[in-house]
């Protein structure tokens, strides 16, 4: 099998290597919209709760104002009605007559208890509406603590997945880095052998001529020698 050479391995899953760290850069980068994407439906849920709360509460203000309202025209109305009645005691009796001080004393005390009674209706409305209005606060107070429970949940469901998302391209960079170690390993292991051959077939040339040159160094002695023994015969 074809194995590259260390240079081209190291560009090959370089430019791998560098895909994946810039899927990296890109997948943290758009967190923000990702949590908008879980979050976005619970958020749009809080100016409607925040609307009906200042609606309520606003509701709540007004009746308050219509029952003070209310009362005072009351009393207005029970103290008019008492002075015509004490005028008209004053005109009928007198002052000092006993049947005109009984009279004004009753009407007063009639009075008085008409004014208790207004007071204490009006301050049982205004309680009735002040009880609402806590209730009503109870209520947002705790769909705002809902909204945010489940806010947080989203929230946490949107980083689980970009863990997920960054943990997937992690891994498949510590995979790449592995494969281009052993690839590259191989690749210097294949040169190792090539070289070794190169080297082994150098030596055996060598071995070659060296064993050429003996044996033509052995044919020329053989030769001399022979031209040497048939010139003394």
């Amino acid at each position: 099998a074809y194995q590259a050479y260390p240079g081209q391995v190291e560009s090959e899953y370089g430019g791998i290597i560098s895909e994946l760290d810039r899927q990296k850069t890109t997948a943290q980068g758009t967190y923000p919209d990702l949590e908008g994407q879980f979050t976005g439906g619970i958020e749009a849920q809080r100016p409607l709760l925040n609307q009906a709360y200042s609606s309520g509460m606003q509701n709540v203000q007004g009746q308050r104002q219509q029952e003070e309202r209310n009362r005072q025209n009351v009393l207005s109305e029970a103290r008019r009605l008492f002075g015509e009645l004490m005028q008209g005691q004053q005109q009928k009796y007198g002052g000092t007559s006993s049947t005109g001080q009984f009279a004004n004393e009753f009407y007063g005390r009639e009075f008085a208890r008409q004014q208790g009674s207004i007071q204490d209706k009006s301050g049982q409305n205004i309680k009735s509406l002040i009880d609402y209005g806590n209730q009503l606060k109870e209520k947002y107070d705790a769909q705002i603590q809902s909204l945010e429970a489940q806010k947080q949940s989203a929230i946490s469901q949107a980083k689980d997945v970009l863990y997920q998302r960054i943990q997937a391209i992690d891994n498949a960079r510590v995979g790449a880095m592995q494969n281009k170690a052993n690839m590259k390993l191989a690749a210097l292991q294949e040169m190792n052998q090539q070289i070794a051959a190169v080297q082994a077939q150098a030596v055996q040339f060598q071995q070659q001529l060296y064993a050429q040159r003996q044996a033509s160094d052995l044919q020329l002695q053989n030769q001399i020698k022979l031209y040497q023994a048939t010139g003394q015969a």
